[in-house]
């Protein structure tokens, strides 16, 4: 655990790396992740992403949820609120 954290130091630490690294499923990576933060090793923020496209609306990465957009999505059809489609991630404080 020791070299993801220095590899993602600054960064943010994805959770499906953590999991194959680690060979945890996703209920012990959640714990593992919550556990990181509360020590503040870790620390939650907010991305956008298309539920049609799985990728990144915006690249930014929000500390506060109140600082995500609110605009709609042109990555699809749907055009989907940004606020419908955050995803927590965990920044390597």
């Amino acid at each position: 655990m020791y070299e993801l954290l220095e590899y993602f130091s600054g960064g943010v630490l994805p959770i499906n790396t953590v999991k194959r690294i680690l060979e945890l499923d996703n209920d012990e990576v959640e714990e593992l992740m919550i556990f990181l933060e509360t020590k503040g090793i870790l620390k939650s923020a907010f991305k956008v992403l298309c539920p049609d496209k799985f990728e990144s609306i915006r690249e930014e990465i929000y500390d506060d949820i109140r600082k995500v957009p609110k605009k709609y999505c042109d990555k699809c059809e749907k055009g989907c609120m940004y606020l419908e489609n955050i995803v927590v991630v965990f920044k390597v404080v």
